[in-house]
């Protein structure tokens, strides 16, 4: 099948009167979907009826609609429902490459939230790789066939290192000026808000004045401010407050990205955490979280080293380390991990990390998919050695982290301001390693494992769809099945919806899904792709949003 790709805004939509009234609808419908279950994805109660689409938008959404079409499908009372929204991905990471984002499409995500945990493309500095802008970015993007939509956050590690001299140091006054610069820029670009990554290299540098700065900058252009806060085990309660103390202080939106509380000794402490939430709430904040349905996380190798430790210093030595920097580096590592650095194996919270996927070839990837503590066995080091010199050869390394309680991720999906986000990255089979399985089934286990002891099937459709949109700002445009919104929406049957990505073997696409309408074209049919490729860069008012 030819590609097709569409470029953003849409097609002015019909008029709500116009719509009740019959008047300003097309002669004939691209698509017809007679007698859904429509959930509308605004957590009501689910009804019966007809979809009408014309090009990339929802026309009519009625009981029964007779009008003529170029295609009828018969839903048979199978859920008609938007598109799911996912609040928290880092898909731009390989966009490029991978446009058709399949680990995503595949299991019902039309619109992608991107620019996660510091980590964007863009700002970069003048011959780095990357993207200048995010103005370049999405000129870029909307030359790939796009399968899905983006929207871009831009992210504080990016801006950091393309404003800073040394990103790991502490700003001074010139470079928080030029900071401030890059991030009203992306805002006037177009981006939904700045994200942070407050345990990865540089965001971990930062003060929390210099992100109440930039946070500032972009409250002015109604942004929000999406974090990775800076500790989810130990300090968590102390990081939620900073996320909220900035919020607060710069008066704008917050998003507590992957809410979890981490480590058996945490277990529990979410239950503060969304008091917190709520007490900022009723003070008048606007204050959200995502999560996805697991009980493991995902990350870099290098947020395990000493907080002191920088990758790129450690990474600029040739050769061996010098002893008294290996003797610091195991120090720190045995404060953090009491008996990591010990000849006989001892249970460490290292013991919950499988090792996901090795960035450069070498001698440690025959450990891929395997546990670090028996990885470490077999390689005949103590586990604080095999992590330094895993991390010297492998440059890159993704690891699984099986760290939290199902209770508590049960406990965080059931709080109403709590949307669901993915974090997926590396969402393509032909990816080395073994992914976080959240990469391929991340919404129907959601849908078809997890919600149904929580909440309703409307309300969970909510969680997936109305609630993000409200989080982005898209009330009348998207999350919402609605004549004049962009016709974003899945069709399938409850029953049949399913993940089939596990720790063990991540890479398998989701089933169930009957329909994937991106834009009102349909890119997946009966599981199957079309390649059809409708998917828009979504940017804000500023840069002329959809």
């Amino acid at each position: 099948m030819a590609v097709t790709v569409l470029s953003c805004p849409m097609t002015a939509p019909p008029t709500p009167a116009e719509s009740a009234s019959g008047r300003g609808l097309p002669g004939e419908l691209t698509l017809l979907i007679r007698d859904a279950r429509i959930i509308d994805g605004a957590g009501g109660p689910s009804r019966t009826g007809d979809i009408g689409i014309a090009g990339d938008r929802i026309v009519a959404v009625e009981e029964s609609l007779s009008m003529p079409a170029r295609r009828v499908v018969d839903a048979a009372g199978r859920v008609a429902c938007p598109g799911f929204i996912d609040l928290h991905s880092h898909v731009d990471l390989l966009v490029e490459t991978y446009p058709r984002a399949d680990g995503m499409l595949r299991q019902g995500a039309t619109t992608l939230v991107t620019g996660n945990c510091g980590l964007s493309p863009f700002p970069t500095r003048t011959g780095e790789s990357g993207w200048s802008s995010l103005a370049d970015f999405a000129d870029a993007v909307r030359s790939l066939p796009l399968a899905v939509n983006i929207a871009p956050l831009v992210g504080h590690g990016a801006i950091r290192s393309a404003a800073m001299s040394d990103p790991s140091a502490r700003a001074t006054s010139a470079e928080l000026t030029k900071m401030a610069a890059l991030t009203e820029q992306a805002m006037r670009d177009g981006a939904h808000g700045l994200s942070t990554g407050l345990i990865y290299d540089p965001g971990r540098f930062s003060t929390t004045d210099e992100l109440v700065e930039l946070a500032s900058v972009v409250a002015r252009y109604g942004g929000f401010y999406a974090s990775h806060i800076r500790g989810e085990e130990d300090t968590l309660v102390e990081a939620v407050d900073e996320a909220l103390t900035i919020g607060r202080t710069a008066g704008l939106a917050v998003q507590l990205s992957h809410h979890k509380a981490k480590r058996r000794r945490n277990w529990g402490r979410v239950d503060k955490t969304l008091r917190m939430v709520d007490d900022a709430v009723d003070a008048g904040m606007d204050v959200m979280l995502d999560n996805y349905p697991y009980t493991a996380s995902s990350t870099s190798l290098w947020a395990y080293l000493p907080r002191w430790a920088r990758k790129n210093d450690l990474l600029a030595i040739e050769g061996e380390l010098p002893g008294e920097l290996r003797t610091r580096l195991i120090r720190g590592m045995e404060e953090r991990f009491p008996g990591c650095s010990a000849v006989e194996p001892v249970a460490t919270d290292l013991n919950d990390l499988v090792i996901a996927q090795i960035g450069a070839p070498c001698h440690y990837s025959q450990y891929e998919g395997m546990r670090l503590a028996e990885a470490a066995l077999k390689a005949e080091m103590t586990q604080a050695d095999f992590v330094i010199e895993l991390l010297l050869a492998g440059k890159a390394v993704q690891i699984i982290d099986h760290a939290m309680s199902e209770q508590d991720m049960l406990t965080v999906f059931a709080h109403p301001r709590c949307g669901v986000g993915s974090d997926a990255r590396l969402i393509h089979p032909d990816i080395p390693g073994v992914p976080h399985p959240r990469n391929f089934g991340t919404f129907p286990r959601f849908i078809s494992a997890v919600a149904p002891g929580l909440m309703s099937l409307e309300k969970a459709v909510f969680k997936c769809t109305g609630l993000p949109a409200r989080r982005l700002g898209w009330t009348g445009r998207r999350g919402l099945l609605a004549p004049g919104l962009a016709a974003d929406l899945l069709l399938f049957d409850p029953e049949r919806l399913r993940d089939h990505s596990t720790f063990d073997d991540p890479k398998n696409y989701s089933t169930g899904l009957d329909l994937v309408i991106v834009n009102g074209q349909i890119a997946i049919e009966s599981d199957e792709d079309t390649s059809a490729a409708a998917g828009c860069v979504l940017l804000t008012e500023l840069a002329g949003d959809a």
